[in-house]
């Protein structure tokens, strides 16, 4: 999603406090106990990962340690 959002960012015309603001809201940990999208932090990790280089095989989970997909 993070190099998603960073293929649109500059079209959007946002600034670095709408950023600020996409990472400040509440993402994954649990709905009622069940696990969603796995732990905030895992999720923020992943997030500022893929907008940082804007490059989706930044972001594959599926080659990353275990301790990053928490």
């Amino acid at each position: 999603m993070g190099a998603f959002v960073k293929s649109i960012w500059p079209m959007e015309g946002r600034t670095g406090k709408d950023w600020s603001y996409l990472l400040s809201l509440p993402s994954g940990d649990s709905k009622k106990g069940d696990r969603v999208w796995g732990k905030a932090s895992s999720t923020r990790h992943w997030l500022k990962q893929g907008f940082a280089t804007g490059d989706p095989a930044s972001c594959n989970t599926w080659t990353a340690s275990s301790a990053k997909v928490a």
